[in-house]
């Protein structure tokens, strides 16, 4: 019978899925950062206007889950950006209490530029790995993405695992 953990212990960082995956992400995030930068916003300003230019309309809370930000995060970034008359707040019409986002004419010019770059951005990675190949590998993360969110998954430290 092998012992998974030591197995694991003596995997190299680099061999782990969840460290590639990671660096990977802020390889591409710094790289598109710094390509931003040149409109003088910060990534979290075109994740929010791209998401919500595809699901106008969202609440904060559902907004936060898609662009990976925790809520109380996300409310500064929105005050910021309705200070700058990017996005604005429409209340909820079922509910005064809440709020409806939406991208407003200013934030659809800048969403184009920040669009520009983040295309040329994956145009690069369409060369290096083909458009079918950069199509592949997005196909197998969303089911990688899809197997991890199942509620039946187990994650490690559940059920007496370490």
């Amino acid at each position: 019978m092998r012992d998974h953990g030591i197995l694991d212990l003596q995997r190299r960082l680099e061999d782990h899925l969840s460290y590639v995956l990671a660096d990977l992400g802020w390889r591409l995030n710094r790289e598109l950062a710094a390509s931003l930068r040149l409109e003088g916003v910060p990534v979290d300003y075109w994740r929010v206007l791209r998401a919500l230019a595809e699901r106008p309309g969202q609440s904060p809370t559902e907004l936060a889950d898609q662009v990976l930000l925790n809520l109380p995060t996300l409310t500064k970034l929105i005050d910021r950006m309705a200070a700058d008359a990017l996005v604005y707040r429409l209340p909820h019409p079922a509910d005064g209490r809440r709020v409806r986002l939406q991208v407003s004419d200013r934030g659809r010019a800048l969403l184009e530029r920040l669009d520009r770059q983040a295309g040329a951005q994956q145009s690069e990675l369409e060369r290096a790995l083909g458009t079918a190949g950069v199509s592949e590998l997005l196909a197998r993360l969303e089911r990688l993405r899809a197997a991890i969110s199942e509620p039946g998954v187990r994650r490690a430290g559940q059920d007496g695992d370490a």
